[in-house]
């Protein structure tokens, strides 16, 4: 069997699994198994999608959409993905809510990391009323309630975890860890002795007219009623001071603590706002700098077309001159494709026939006299820009070499060579480039 084949047999066998455990509402189950099948073939579409799913079920909205962006641009024809982002962008509202509720469980996350666990507890209570499939919040507000020893409220909020997710392993530890002890057999022992020969005294239900005194009971005196009142008010007074008075500080640092944490989500709001802000003028500063690069490229633009113009006109005062050295001169460095003007383009295609037909033969006249200055360089130049005008010239392709070969460079020398031998085979120059090349 071929290894990836093997590879995507291991990865559907997880999917399978993880499709059974997402059909029987075991959340955390089906996500790990899905996990496994993207790690033995991260293209598995199926396996993708279903994560999301589990993902989206388990109030991590965010993930989902990540899995099902990551599996559209893997396959982007046929894929269920891109008809679960489509609902999701049509439910825009329902985003953002999930952002807002998102961003507050991230909150909490920084009460508790800075020790504010009563503020994180008031904000993780807001989240899951919110969104009570948020497993994660869930699961972390029962933590918070566990380590405050609020066994019950606990207890309630790893239920509702087990209502979206059966077998969540957490929830079930912390459940069990929970459970009262009950007494063997579920009844009350009978009395006698058990199987240490321990006497075990039995017990049974008092009676309406059932009075136990005790054996050391006397009646009070007058001044033994008079320290019994003043034990009593001893008594209420400390029962005030070490149980109303905390309750009522208890109730004192809890409306501060909801102070507080208004005070924080305004804060947070306003810094979300402030984030917008700063994002809108980043955006503003880039499109400005758009405009700006775009006003320049025109600005050049202007100008270079500006000089054809120019370029344009000397050559028509040099035609009118009969000066038609300036005028092929010019002409090498002349664009007349930028002129957009009918005018304009029909000169310049008179002007471009006149070159074909006398203004290359000019320029190599001169790259002649140039070559027997001496200045290699400059005949070169001339040569060049006579082939830029009719390529087809033999002539000056040989003449060219020549002039290469003697400025030392062979390996181009013998191209152009090449070139008058393959283009031109019957003719003189073919011949003599031949020679040239030592053939």
């Amino acid at each position: 069997m071929d290894f990836l084949e093997r590879l995507g047999r291991i990865s559907n066998r997880y999917y399978n699994m993880g499709l059974e455990k997402a059909q029987s509402r075991d959340l955390w189950g089906a996500s790990y198994c899905l996990k496994q099948s993207l790690r033995f073939n991260k293209n598995n579409i199926n396996s993708r999608n279903l994560l999301g799913l589990v993902y989206s079920e388990a109030g991590e909205v965010a993930q989902a959409l990540r899995q099902w962006v990551i599996s559209d641009n893997l396959q982007p024809e046929g894929n269920d993905a891109r008809r679960l982002l489509e609902t999701a962008r049509r439910k825009s509202g329902r985003l953002e809510a999930l952002s807002q509720t998102l961003r507050k469980y991230n909150q909490a996350l920084e009460y508790v990391h800075s020790g504010s666990e009563d503020l994180a507890v008031l904000q993780l209570i807001r989240v899951v009323e919110d969104n009570p499939k948020y497993v994660k919040a869930q699961l972390l507000l029962a933590t918070l309630l566990i380590l405050g020893k609020d066994y019950s409220k606990a207890q309630k909020h790893l239920r509702q975890i087990l209502r979206y997710d059966r077998q969540n392993p957490v929830a079930i530890s912390y459940l069990n860890q929970m459970r009262p002890i009950e007494p063997i057999g579920g009844k009350e022992m009978e009395s006698g002795k058990d199987a240490l020969g321990n006497v075990i005294l039995s017990h049974r239900k008092m009676l309406d007219d059932d009075v136990i005194l005790p054996s050391s009971y006397r009646e009070n005196t007058g001044w033994q009623s008079v320290v019994n009142i003043i034990i009593g008010l001893i008594l209420g007074a400390a029962a005030i001071y070490f149980l109303v008075m905390p309750a009522n500080t208890r109730l004192v640092n809890q409306a501060h603590n909801q102070e507080m944490l208004d005070f924080y989500e305004k804060l947070n709001d306003k810094n979300i706002e402030a984030a917008r802000l700063g994002g809108e003028a980043s955006r503003l500063q880039e499109l400005y700098d758009e405009i700006s690069l775009t006003l320049q490229d025109l600005e050049e633009r202007q100008g270079y077309m500006q000089k054809q113009y120019q370029t344009l006109a000397s050559i028509l005062d040099a035609y009118t001159k009969d000066d038609m050295r300036s005028a092929v001169l010019l002409y090498t460095d002349w664009d007349p494709s930028v002129i957009p003007d009918e005018t304009s383009k029909t000169i310049a295609d008179r002007i471009h026939g006149d070159m074909l037909s006398t203004g290359y033969q000019v320029l190599a006249d001169m790259a002649a006299s140039a070559r027997q200055q001496g200045n290699l360089e400059r005949a070169a130049q001339y040569y060049e820009d006579s082939l830029a005008i009719k390529p087809d010239n033999p002539q000056a392709i040989f003449d060219l070499a020549k002039v290469t070969k003697q400025q030392g460079q062979e390996e181009e020398a013998n191209r152009l060579f090449g070139r008058v031998i393959m283009e031109f085979p019957n003719t003189d120059l073919a011949r003599q480039a031949k020679e040239e090349r030592g053939y």
